[in-house]
């Protein structure tokens, strides 16, 4: 039997799996991978004792727990992996910024520069 629980949790993961989808030209690899994924959240949200067995296997004591575990670690790399993409895209644009500047500065055509 479906709880409610179960049927909202299944209704999300579509959702943001069509979300993601349709926002972002997917490549087949990422396709794979959301798939994958959406398959896996299936299984657990079906079959939650799954958790729970592996969280014992691992020494975690209940599924919820190591499922926790895992996700702070997930959100942790990509906060991480974020931080350093928005370091590396700002000092892109400092080098960016700075050529321009120079280049300005060896050819000035601005209105104050004119001579007329």
């Amino acid at each position: 039997m479906i709880t409610s629980i179960q049927l909202l949790l299944i209704i999300c993961i579509l959702a943001i799996g069509a979300y993601f989808y349709s926002k972002f030209n997917a490549s087949r690899l990422a396709v794979v991978i959301g798939v994958l994924i959406i398959t896996i959240c299936g299984t657990l949200i079906f079959f939650p004792y799954t958790t729970t067995r592996l969280a014992n296997l691992l020494g975690a004591g209940r599924g919820v727990d190591m499922l926790f575990y895992f996700s702070f670690l997930l959100l942790f790399f990509i906060v991480i992996k974020l931080f350093s993409k928005i370091r590396k895209q700002q000092e892109q644009i400092t080098e960016i910024v700075r050529k321009e500047s120079i280049k300005d500065v060896k050819n000035p055509k601005g209105p104050l520069n004119r001579m007329e």
